[in-house]
């Protein structure tokens, strides 16, 4: 029944759950049950908790893993990106010490080719300088040759020409101590004449 506009419940209202227990009867029952039906659904809700927590720590788990897996992937492109690089650094500082070393050999090879024309060069310059050298020195030796010749040809004359001057004196000589003691030998015939 309503007073004044605001409801009022003519119901008892139902026992605590001590008098419940006290009292018994109907409500003893369904309390009971209701308890019970409470309790169950504590229970499923604590294993649904529990059940939470779980499948929380497992998430949590999961994404710390998924993180560790995600720095694992970043630290390897990083580390791939950084080889990528050292082995670009090393290709380029590679192609860099070929080029200059191929550039060093190429001026090796012009300087070792200069040095063999400047060398064969001095070297035909030399043996000609030595073929007129030695032409010249021929030419001297054969003039300095027929010089020997000349003067040996002029000594044998001299020496030709004094044993013939030689022999004429001989014969000159010879020729006066002949004369020398035929005039001896009259002189002396005149004076044992004069004498006898």
């Amino acid at each position: 029944m309503a007073i004044g506009g605001v409801g009022v419940s003519t119901e008892a209202a139902p026992p605590s759950d001590l008098d419940t227990i006290y009292l018994g009867g109907e409500y003893f029952l369904d309390r009971m049950k209701a308890m019970g039906n409470q309790t169950a659904a504590a229970k499923q809700a604590l294993a649904d908790l529990a059940l939470g927590q779980e499948a929380s720590a497992a998430n949590a788990a999961a994404k710390s893993v998924l993180a560790d897996a995600q720095k694992a992937k970043d630290d390897a492109v990083k580390a791939l990106a950084d080889a990528n690089a050292n082995a670009k650094s090393i290709i380029d500082a590679a192609k860099v010490q070929a080029l200059d070393i191929v550039k060093t050999a190429q001026d090796t090879a012009a300087r070792a080719n200069a040095e063999a024309v400047s060398v064969k060069t001095n070297a035909d310059e030399y043996a000609a300088k030595s073929r007129t050298d030695a032409n010249a020195n021929m030419s001297e030796a054969n003039r300095m040759l027929a010089d020997a010749e000349r003067q040996l040809n002029a000594t044998k004359k001299a020496e030709q020409d004094h044993l013939a001057a030689k022999a004429i004196q001989d014969a000159a000589a010879k020729a006066a101590s002949d004369a020398k003691a035929s005039f001896e030998k009259k002189v002396a015939s005149i004076q044992a004449i004069i004498a006898g």
